[in-house]
């Protein structure tokens, strides 16, 4: 498969609209922020750096196993590339406090020299895109695949 970075995006856009799940992982039935990362790696077919596997090999439902942030940090050190600057396709991973949030970077569309982050939101009860605003509490990653593009 031909990766391109505005693929990624372009899909992950795909999921806009669909409503807010705990634990979901289907399109326009329902997600949660890792249900959004977890259907994108699915339909590239990426894989983990930590083993040959897709990264869907790894996919947690049962979120008592990801107890605060930093657990969740460690999981995404494990199977993606840490990067210091992010790219349209990257993860964004916002830690507050002792609670973590993914997302996935894409171009701002109506600016697109801007980033805009697609995420799992449940406050507006689904997946949403607005203009992401570079925090110091967010880290980001990049699928093995996208890593040299």
């Amino acid at each position: 498969m031909i990766y391109t970075r505005h693929k990624i995006a372009s899909y992950a856009r795909k999921w806009v609209g669909t409503p807010f799940c705990n634990g979901g992982r289907r399109n326009g039935i329902g997600c949660d922020c890792l249900g959004l990362l977890i259907g994108v790696a699915k339909r590239f077919n990426f894989h983990s750096i930590y083993e040959n596997k897709p990264i869907t090999a790894f996919d947690i439902t049962s979120y008592q196993y990801l107890e605060g942030s930093k657990q969740l940090a460690s999981e995404l050190n494990k199977h993606l590339i840490k990067i210091n600057t992010p790219k349209i396709g990257s993860i964004a991973l916002i830690n507050n406090d002792n609670i973590s949030h993914i997302g996935i970077v894409a171009d701002y569309i109506s600016n697109p020299n801007l980033f805009s982050l697609i995420h799992a939101s449940i406050e507006r009860k689904s997946v949403i895109e607005h203009r992401l605003i570079f925090e110091e509490k967010y880290t980001y990653f990049d699928f093995k695949e996208l890593y040299h593009l």
